[in-house]
């Protein structure tokens, strides 16, 4: 299957969704939301440029004829998994450290609830990607 975003994964077009998604977090969780939030959101991008082969471009539309990036990990998709699987161990960690010690009561059970699904879910998709099921 080919892959034509030509204009969402793109580089500049990533910093621009990544700008826009911090200052939309701002308004909601202050500074530090929105520099998780930006982070985040440009996160997808450097990740594809990990598994992506050589079709992501610089510019839009890939304007200017700059080379194009991508360094296809997706051919070893047994290594993609893996890597992929770290990061949702690591991001499970990060947000189990970063957000449950400080809920109290009810609060503390859903956060507990909401991140171990989001674990399962981001599991399940990726078993899915890399075996067709």
């Amino acid at each position: 299957m080919i892959i034509h975003a030509h204009y969402t994964h793109s580089l500049i077009s990533a910093l621009i969704i990544s700008i826009i998604a911090g200052l939309i977090a701002w308004r909601f969780w202050g500074k530090r939301g929105s520099i998780v939030i930006s982070s985040v959101v440009f996160s997808h991008w450097l990740l594809d440029l990990l598994v992506h082969r050589a079709d992501m471009a610089i510019l839009p539309r890939a304007f200017g004829n700059f080379p194009l990036l991508g360094l296809g990990l997706w051919k070893l998709p047994i290594i993609s998994m893996g890597v992929e699987l770290a990061l949702v161990i690591i991001g499970s960690i990060l947000y189990y450290r970063s957000l449950v010690p400080k809920a109290k009561g009810n609060q503390r059970k859903h956060a507990i609830a909401a991140g171990g699904l989001m674990a399962i879910l981001l599991i399940l998709s990726l078993v899915t990607s890399v075996f067709g099921v």
